[in-house]
Order: structure tokens, then sequence, then C-alpha cells
């Protein structure tokens, strides 16, 4: 698909992967609104201000879009944050509110791009998953269903959407360098005093470690927008080495897949 002056959104757009996938749009000569939880003029593309856990103020970002342009060609969905912690020191309204960002989130904002792409039979939406979203990651329980959940959504659109020439992929980043890691949230319970904490506060020390030394945001969103380039969109974009991540999780026994990932991060 050639990308010059077809309109896309991104949410999340603001830092790390959106942000780079926004970049990489808008040099490919795309017409390009980025959201963000808080106005900036500090890009080059339009930033729109959204909050994914509001549907009003995710219908009034697709409505402002349509004020000036027509059609929307492509949405990319990355808005998200992440929460880590033992399950059992999350709490119920921490697993709301995980789920309200990363997956009622993306959710609220594909019932307001579904039906429009639909109707103008037209259209690629790109979900920005996780390595975490087929492979849950220890002490990370509650972001890695949200990531899960979301493939779920994904796969079951690529069947429902054949025939209005809509399509969709999965991207599954891992470790990445972004302020993902800095702004990541803690469980309240997860302290002193908590069973877990010397084991979660080892595990965390591994997984910042692999962030901050993790793959370049540029090297996702030239993976992503080489797909939407492409004649047809795949099911699935795993960028770098996790291919064979990927492949191994669905080879592996599960008990040994489950091992390898204690060994990576406990």
């Amino acid at each position: 698909m050639e990308l010059k002056d077809k309109v896309a959104l991104v949410t999340g757009a603001s830092r790390g992967i959106g942000e780079s996938i926004a970049l990489k749009l808008l040099e490919k000569g795309a017409r390009v609104y980025g959201t963000s939880r808080s106005k900036s003029n500090l890009y080059p593309f339009e930033v729109l201000l959204l909050n994914v856990i509001d549907d009003a103020s995710c219908s009034e970002v697709v409505e402002k879009i349509l004020e000036k342009e027509f059609p929307m060609d492509i949405f990319v969905s990355n808005a998200g944050a992440g929460i880590g912690g033992p399950v059992e020191d999350s709490d119920i309204e921490e697993a709301k509110w995980q789920f309200e960002t990363n997956f009622f989130g993306m959710l609220r904002m594909l019932y307001h791009v579904l039906p429009l792409m639909r109707s103008q039979r037209a259209g690629r939406i790109v979900l920005v998953s996780s390595v975490a979203g087929f492979l849950s990651v220890p002490f990370q329980g509650l972001y890695s269903s949200t990531k899960y959940a979301m493939e779920a959504i994904g796969l079951s659109l690529i069947n429902e959407l054949k025939g209005y020439n809509v399509e969709l992929m999965l991207v599954n980043p891992g470790d990445t360098k972004t302020g993902f890691t800095d702004n990541r949230i803690h469980s309240k319970k997860t302290g002193n005093g908590s069973e877990y904490s010397s084991r979660y506060s080892k595990s965390m020390k591994k997984m910042e470690a692999a962030e901050r030394n993790g793959m370049n945001p540029a090297v996702i969103s030239w993976g992503v927008v080489k797909n939407l380039e492409k004649k047809r969109l795949k099911v699935r974009y795993i960028p770098g080495y996790y291919k064979i991540v990927y492949m191994l999780s669905r080879l592996l026994p599960e008990r040994l897949v489950l091992w390898l990932m204690g060994r990576l991060y406990l």
C-alpha cells in the first residue's frame, strides 16, 4: 500500500513505540494524527488529547479527525501502561485499572474506528501487543493478561473483517528501550511486608535491565511501516529474535517453556 497522503491515527504517540511509528509514517508521507494524555506542540504531527478510559474522549478524537480527513486509512492502537507485582498482592481495583487502560481502551477506540473502516470498505489496523501476549511473564500477570485479551480480539477480528477489505496485524515487541520502564506502576501491597518482596525485587531488576538494554523503538516502527506498505498485512509481526521465541513457545513442552521463563525472570 502506498502510504503517501494516507490518514493515520496512532494512539500513545507521545513517546516510545507510538512516537516512533508516527514519525516513520510521517516520513513516508502519511497525514499523521497522534494522541497523548497531555497536549503538546513538540511533534511534527498533530497531537490530540485522548484518555482511552473515557468513551467521550475516544469519540471526540475520531470526530476531530473526520472533520478534516476522509477516509481514515490506518489505525495504530499503542496506548497502554503497565503494572507490576505478584498476582496475590494485586487488588481488584488495580486489575480493573490495568484492563481499562490496555484492553478496554483499545476496545473503545475500535468501536469508533471499525464502523468507519467497514463502511468505507478499506482500512488497516495495527494492535501493538507484546511478547507478554503469548508468554505470560512472572510478576507481570495483570499486564500479560491484558495483552492475551488483546490477542484474542485481534485474531477474532481478522476473520470477522473478511469481505470488508479491512485488515488487522498484531505486533509483539519484546524488551524495548522506552519510557515504559520508568513509568511502570507497582502494586501497592508489594513492599517489605509482602511474602514475595525479595523475589519480586530480584525479578524487576532483571526485567528493567533487559528493557534498558533492549531494542530501539525505531526497529519496531520500521517493521510496522514496512508491513503496512505491503499488498497484504501479516497476521503478526514479531521484531528481531523474538520470532524464534514465539516459535519455540509453540513447539516446546509447556512446562519447559515455563521453566525457561522462570530462569529468565526469577
